[in-house]
Parts: C-alpha cells; structure tokens; sequence
C-alpha cells in the first residue's frame, strides 16, 4: 500500500512540474494574457476593421 501512495505522489508531482513549466511559457509579447485557450496566431487573425490610419515620415538632407 506503502509503494502505490508513493508512485501515486510521485505522479502528482510529475503532472505539476510539466504543468507549471507549460504555463509559464504561454505570455511571449507584453500584450499577451498570462494563459489563453487560443494560439496566438488564432487570437490575432481575422477580419479586422481600420479605423484610423496616421502616417508620419522625416528626412534628414545631406547637409
């Protein structure tokens, strides 16, 4: 009975560090949630709708 509680925590245990080590790695960018159910190409693709568009440019001439 002994070695089954010991093999039965020893999985456990297993199961937690895989887990913990597969979570920590699902924020890559700033902006990413903490944990997500969707890959990151699946939350950014779509259609999308512009709203506003601004563009700016400068140049710096040969002196």
């Amino acid at each position: 009975m002994k070695n089954k509680n010991t093999k039965v925590m020893l999985a456990v245990g297993l199961l937690l560090a895989v887990a913990s080590l597969e979570f920590s790695g699902c924020k890559k960018g700033n902006e990413d949630p903490a944990l997500s159910l969707r890959s990151r190409k699946a939350r950014v693709t779509g259609v999308w709708n512009v709203v506003s568009y601004g563009d700016t440019s400068t140049f710096e001439g040969a002196s």
